[in-house]
């Protein structure tokens, strides 16, 4: 589940693109999520109390994603040349 808010670019490395803040996925909203990790880019790690999975919030969104795993940097494609 997805939670409304205004969203933040991040570039980083090889990726980039808008971030969205995001909720356990299974049990969607879960109550009081624990904070377990944040990395120098903002990058939350997040444990459900409900479930225990863990999952990063905010992360990018889906067009972000796309751009980003279609990126050279992802797809070597001299692997697969005969």
């Amino acid at each position: 589940m997805k939670i409304k808010a205004e969203k933040r670019f991040l570039k980083a490395s090889n990726f980039e693109g808008y971030l969205e803040e995001v909720v356990c996925p299974i049990c969607s909203p879960p109550p009081n999520p624990k904070h377990i990790y944040e990395t120098t880019d903002g990058i939350g790690i997040w444990e459900c109390p409900k479930c225990s999975i863990l999952y990063a919030s905010p992360r990018f969104d889906e067009p972000s994603l796309h751009k980003i795993y279609d990126n050279e940097f992802f797809f070597d494609k001299t692997k697969y040349d005969n």
